[in-house]
């Protein structure tokens, strides 16, 4: 049984890590079907990760919000996983047959093309919204659950993200470069959910053992006092991920030139920076 702060941390780190692969995998694997969906690499490679980085931000926002009431963290990130686990399939499934499943509701916008393809866009990402709101419900929640007398939220947060972000590595790369060619694309998702599901179990194992009354306005007095520090450092934030992920669609374009399978760009244009932001947390 875990005593004390650091192993806590290092089966919570473990958990997430896992929680991290399987996320990645999930998108690595919602690419390809949107490509399927739009024919188009850029346009799936846009959807797909503006949609991943807009679930995390609004996840991020809720847990901000709503995440110091939470006395249970750990039972909260298990319930988020089994929600990846569900809906992250459900797209998997679903999201190639985009078009004649909206077909009945958009045939009015046929003889309007650009129309009908930001609709089918828009419809999209509001499915893919779900699930990745829960992945990013799922980073402030643990460091909620870490960020006590044993571990400061600072450290709590790097060690966190780091895991969570090497294991994202893994997880695309496991998924590209194996797993899809060996299991197909529904057995990679079901390994992804399988995934989650190991998470969620070994999160409720670890809130058995951790203290069930956290006291909401201590835990979460360094985080409030982190989130304060103004608007500059809002707009650094800001114009740091407006960038990244800039850089990252063009990166995909000009990586498309030389590597012809559309797929195996967007995965190792993903591993590339995954790799450096696991580092650097």
């Amino acid at each position: 049984m875990p005593d004390g702060g650091v192993p806590v941390l290092a089966l919570t780190a473990a958990i997430f890590a896992l929680s991290g692969a399987a996320a990645l995998t999930f998108e690595t694997l919602w690419f390809h079907q949107a490509d399927l969906a739009f024919g188009s690499g850029v346009a799936a490679s846009s959807l797909v990760l503006a949609a991943f980085m807009a679930g995390l931000a609004l996840g991020n926002a809720i847990a901000a919000r709503r995440g110091d009431a939470l006395r249970r963290p750990l039972r909260v990130f298990a319930l988020l996983e089994l929600g990846v686990a569900i809906t992250g399939f459900a797209l998997v499934v679903r999201l190639s047959h985009l078009g004649p499943l909206l077909a009945g509701v958009l045939g009015p916008l046929a003889p309007h093309p650009s129309v009908l393809g930001a609709a089918r866009f828009a419809a999209a990402f509001a499915l893919l919204i779900v699930p990745t709101t829960a992945m990013g419900l799922t980073l402030p929640i643990l460091v909620r659950a870490l960020a006590t007398s044993t571990e400061t939220f600072g450290p709590a947060l790097g060690r966190l993200y780091g895991w969570n972000t090497l294991g994202a590595v893994a997880g695309v790369a496991l998924a590209e470069g194996w797993a899809i060619g060996g299991l197909g694309i529904r057995g990679t998702a079901l390994a992804a959910a399988g995934a989650n599901l190991v998470a969620a179990a070994g999160a409720l194992a670890l809130s058995r053992w951790t203290d069930p009354g956290i006291d909401a306005a201590g835990a979460a007095e360094e985080v409030t006092e982190a989130a304060g520090r103004g608007w500059s450092w809002r707009a650094a934030a800001f114009g740091s991920g407006f960038a990244l992920l800039a850089l990252e669609v063009v990166g995909f374009r000009f990586l498309s030139l030389f590597v012809i399978t559309r797929a195996e760009t967007f995965a190792w244009m993903l591993c590339t920076v995954l790799l450096g932001i696991g580092a650097g947390g």
